[in-house]
């Protein structure tokens, strides 16, 4: 897997086979990007075996939980979302 990179844009070649994670998606509390322009597949995928590796190495079990939200509601104060947000832990 090749290293993330920010600087990638949609509708080329590079934007569908190299990994795209913006650095801004990481935060103090938890992670979050817009997927389409902060993240792409590739990214989610290179994100998700960073995650895995690290796990491992640690000797934590592989546990995490996601929040999916709609794309229009991520933005808006939870009270104001149209549809409740869907809660996944695996």
């Amino acid at each position: 897997m090749p290293k993330p990179r920010a600087d990638l844009k949609p509708n080329t070649l590079d934007y569908e086979n190299l990994p795209l994670v913006t650095p801004n998606g990481f935060r103090e509390y938890d992670a979050r990007w817009l997927f389409g322009t902060e993240l792409n597949l590739p990214g989610v995928q290179a994100l998700g075996l960073g995650l895995g590796t690290l796990f491992h190495e640690l000797g934590i079990a592989p546990r995490v939980s996601a929040t999916f939200l709609r794309h229009a509601d991520a933005r808006r104060p939870p009270g104001q979302r149209e549809h409740a947000p869907r809660s996944r832990a695996s």
